[in-house]
């Protein structure tokens, strides 16, 4: 080989190397971080928890760390285990230990991580982000969702821009961790590949009502997040939010009430959206939070700039979406479409209620059924 040969080959090579490493690069670039947001409430909760943000590297030692130490909490919360405060206040102040003095108490076992609730109990909320897609003019999205799989929905139908996780539970939000770490590596790609590796998550303290002592781990499969019934909704729903992963250009867990949560998008023209599932009712936020809430958010939108809230109903393929905007300093919310709510069929019973939108809308002439837009209503 000539020496004018050896130079060609190397050329070769490290012009092949470098638009490889080109790629590499831009790959990760394209690939969305998160940061984890902690309210002061929290910070006041859990030992560790002693600052506001956590970056995406932060969070892969704190999670693991919080787990263990969560898991020595829970066994002894549920009588599992001899309590030991000395063990027990290294997880949560003792003072906040000390103030749980009921036997049940689902606040206190929520926040700790104690009783979680994986398994979305949302109807068909892709079809509450088909109307959505339809009534924001939009473009730009700033989403913001509760639960475990909605927040997935949610992009995988309204292309968000940013998407934000908000729970008052840090280990819903360690799930979402280990998701998003799934989706980077592009580890949902095919119902396939979310069926497998999907199993990989660490999940545990299930909820439950059976009477059966609470457990430390289960067996994680796409029936753990989804009824079965739904099994293939929510496959073909990861699989989309994979395929749109990299158009997010933010992603951020926000470990908070929602009235005390932040709700804010860089410019008027990004709508924000919020999922609230049922949260906004009578059951779980009282007046004074619903006004809080308002109160926070008002203050915080920028003039001329639209927020929505999405509201479902428990157990239910019943939703409303509510639009809040600021003119003139002033803020107001109208009722954009509405089904009839109805609670929950528990023992066979079902009434109509409302929520504390539909006591604060301006809207009080009748407004379309959201139902009624679906047909019209296409996912892009």
């Amino acid at each position: 080989m000539t020496l004018f040969q050896k130079s060609i080959g190397l050329l070769v090579f490290l012009f092949l190397f470098s638009c490889q490493s080109s790629n590499e690069i831009q790959e990760r670039k394209q690939t969305p971080e998160y940061q984890l947001k902690v309210s002061k409430y929290h910070q006041n909760f859990f030992v560790m928890l002693n600052k506001d943000t956590y970056t995406n590297a932060e969070t892969r030692s704190l999670f693991p760390k919080m787990n263990v130490l969560g898991n020595q909490y829970c066994y002894m919360l549920w009588g599992l285990k001899r309590f030991r405060m000395k063990v027990a206040s290294k997880f949560i102040y003792k003072e906040v230990i000390l103030r749980h003095r009921k036997k049940f108490d689902p606040l206190h076992n929520l926040v700790s991580g104690c009783w979680n609730f994986y398994r979305m109990n949302d109807i068909h909320p892709e079809e509450d982000f088909n109307v959505a897609l339809k009534l924001i003019p939009e473009k730009q999205k700033a989403c913001y969702s509760v639960g475990f799989m909605q927040p997935y929905f949610m992009h995988s139908v309204l292309n968000c821009s940013r998407l934000t996780m908000i729970d008052i539970d840090w280990r819903i939000h360690y799930g979402h961790a280990q998701m998003l770490n799934l989706f980077q590596k592009n580890k949902m790609s095919s119902p396939e590949q979310v069926w497998k590796n999907i199993q990989s998550l660490k999940l545990g303290w299930q909820a439950r009502y059976d009477n059966n002592p609470m457990e430390e781990k289960m067996k994680a499969a796409i029936t753990t997040v989804c009824f079965p019934k739904y099994k293939k909704l929510c496959t073909n729903q990861l699989v989309r939010f994979q395929k749109k992963f990299r158009k997010l250009s933010h992603i951020e867990f926000q470990l908070s009430a929602l009235h005390l949560a932040k709700y804010q998008a860089s410019n008027r023209k990004t709508a924000i959206v919020a999922f609230f599932s049922n949260a906004i009712d009578d059951n779980y936020t009282s007046k004074k939070d619903f006004k809080t809430l308002m109160k926070n958010i008002s203050e915080s939108l920028l003039e001329g700039q639209n927020m929505y809230f999405i509201h479902h109903a428990a157990g239910r393929r019943l939703f409303g979406i509510y639009r809040f905007h600021k003119q003139n300093g002033k803020s107001t919310l109208t009722t954009l479409c509405r089904d009839i709510y109805l609670t929950a069929p528990v023992s066979g019973k079902t009434k109509p209620y409302l929520t504390h939108f539909d006591r604060f809308t301006s809207s009080k002439t009748k407004v379309p059924r959201c139902h009624s837009l679906l047909k019209k209503a296409k996912t892009k």
